[in-house]
């Protein structure tokens, strides 16, 4: 009996070291699994963050060029406005000066007409002065002959 005890004894004790081994190694699976995924967390994070920040630089890049062609856009349409008021500030001068030039010619035109207007009225107050001279000249003359 004393031999079987001690037999179940070694073999509990066999038994009891392989549970603790097994426990043992259990643990030990455990605590690596447990780093391994932390470990893959910290991976994924880093991920996360590497993907989010060029993410973020091709956004900002993109806005950058969005930004450049607005400007350029912007810079070209003044000045093509720059040309069209110059254009318009040309046109208005011309226009200015011709309607200066109008003005001036309608003048020196009504100068004229009234001009030639006083000295037609002075040429008749003239010829109507020397037909009345020579009619009263006719007259006395015709007179004086005993008409």
């Amino acid at each position: 009996k004393k031999e079987i005890l001690k037999l179940k004894e070694a073999d509990l004790a066999s038994k009891e070291k392989l549970l603790m081994e097994s426990l043992s190694t259990l643990e030990m699976k455990q605590l690596e699994w447990e780093q391994w995924r932390r470990q893959e967390e910290i991976n994924w994070h880093e991920k996360l963050r590497e993907n989010e920040a060029a993410t973020r630089k091709s956004i900002e890049e993109n806005m950058c060029k969005v930004e450049k062609e607005r400007l350029a856009s912007l810079e070209k349409s003044h000045m093509e406005y720059e040309k069209l008021e110059a254009r318009l500030q040309k046109s208005l001068l011309e226009v200015e000066t011709k309607e200066r030039h109008l003005k001036d010619v309608e003048a020196n035109h009504q100068n004229e007409r009234k001009r030639k207007l006083a000295e037609l009225e002075l040429r008749e107050k003239l010829m109507k002065e020397e037909m009345k001279h020579i009619i009263e000249i006719e007259v006395s003359r015709l007179m004086g002959r005993g008409f």
